[in-house]
């Protein structure tokens, strides 16, 4: 039974490849149709996976949350009181942490070069619960004012100047001609999407920093295994009356909120490719109907094809199977197509793709968007092959039955 399936499979594909080649104009038609819809819809899913839906690459990304204050409607940055206030008073936070950009002139091992930076708090690498890759970390005790100056390097700096050299662990390099130590080297993995950071150093804040009236600090903090939406909620009210409390005048107006990290990076643009999506989406089911149209009509030629088959044996499974065997050749051709379509597209988007979209760099065909394009394909299939399939079947069959009264009757009898 299996060997006489697999014969008529294979004597299916062998005629529906002839049949192909004999109608290439028809060929070339749908193939470019349905390459378009697979290669616009595979590059905007590469896309959207790289940007939304892959999650941080850092151990349970869902637990990390950013934190900002609104004022007059806009989302800000923290404060280095309220900030303070904020560690002091939450109960929901496994370990949070505070950050603000720099520029540095780097100096020592090399020529002198701009590299972008953060001062952090000890606690920024806790909350991403990431480990050094070589070093470690600096401390509590070092992130004080007067303090031995320290740093902490990002694997791009510490290959691209210091040649992956694990010796550079207690070397000295200057950073806008301060002389810090290098006490740790971090992760390939470890990077925001939304920058380049090559160097850490503490914030190391000072008694006089310690103030309510300026914003600019970014605060990222893990939640508890245990939090609800409703107890995180909960607290952000309780901290919001906290921080007033501290400052009225200067928390005026203001209102804390949080967010998943991912989410705050990731901003609009969650919403805008959804949209986009959905908008190339309804182009290949477009692309689906147009190539069933095509099939539609190049069946009606083939009715006398399909009625001989017919009359010679064939069932209404067994010419649906041959139909459906050619439009799943071409769903095949245009899946092919339609990726190497997608990698010339994509790259394209990527170099002239909005310059603030985060994480577009990471975007590639990756397992996930072939496994869409192979989901697309069969969808392809059935849409744009099983409605014509049938149709003809079931003309071919009836067109068989009425040829015999036909024959009887003087007016028309099989060839």
């Amino acid at each position: 039974m299996q060997t006489q399936l697999f014969a008529g499979l294979r004597q299916d594909i062998s005629f529906s490849l002839r049949q192909l080649r004999r109608d290439r104009v028809f060929t070339t038609v749908a193939v470019v149709t349905l390459a378009l819809g697979i290669g616009a819809t595979t590059t905007l899913f590469t896309v959207l996976d790289a940007v939304v839906l892959r999650p941080l690459p850092f151990p349970d990304p869902d637990r990390l949350i950013d934190i900002a204050t609104t004022w007059q409607e806009e989302p800000g940055a923290i404060s280095v009181g309220n900030y303070l206030v904020i560690k002091e008073r939450a109960r929901v936070f496994e370990a949070i942490a505070a950050r603000s950009g720099a520029t540095f002139n780097l100096t020592g091992g090399g020529d002198p070069e701009r590299v972008q930076g953060a001062h952090v708090t000890a606690s920024y690498f806790q909350v991403f619960g990431m480990s050094p890759e070589f070093g470690r970390f600096f401390t509590a005790d070092e992130d004080a004012p007067g303090k031995a100056r320290v740093a902490v390097l990002s694997h791009g700096l510490f290959s691209r100047r210091f040649g992956s050299d694990p010796g550079v662990i207690g070397r000295t390099i200057h950073l806008s001609g301060l002389a810090h130590e290098v006490v740790g080297v971090m992760p390939e993995a470890f990077q925001l999407p939304e920058d380049t950071i090559e160097v850490w150093t503490p914030i190391a804040f000072a008694p006089s920093s310690r103030s309510f009236d300026a914003h600019y600090l970014s605060v990222t903090a893990r939640l508890r295994k245990d939090t609800t939406e409703a107890r995180l909620g909960a607290e952000r009210q309780a901290l919001t009356l906290a921080v007033m409390e501290a400052a009225p005048r200067d928390n005026s107006g203001r209102v804390l909120v949080t967010s998943r990290l991912l989410d705050r990076i990731v901003g609009d643009y969650r919403q805008r490719l959804l949209v986009l999506l959905g908008a190339v989406t309804l182009v290949f089911l477009i692309a689906c109907v147009n190539v069933a149209s095509l099939l539609l009509a190049r069946g009606a030629g083939r009715h006398r094809e399909i009625a001989l088959r017919a009359a010679l044996g064939a069932n209404r499974f067994r010419i649906a199977r041959q139909l459906m065997t050619e439009a799943f050749l071409l769903c095949l051709l245009g899946t092919a197509a339609g990726l190497i379509l997608a990698g010339i597209a994509l790259p394209i988007f990527m170099a002239r793709g909005p310059a603030d979209l985060p994480r577009l760099a990471e975007a590639g065909l990756n397992p996930s968007a072939l496994l869409v394009a192979s989901a697309l394909a069969f969808a392809a299939t059935l849409l744009a092959g099983l409605a014509p399939a049938l149709r003809e079947s079931r003309a071919g069959l009836a067109e068989a039955r009425d040829r015999p009264r036909a024959g009887r009757s003087g007016a028309f009898a099989i060839p």
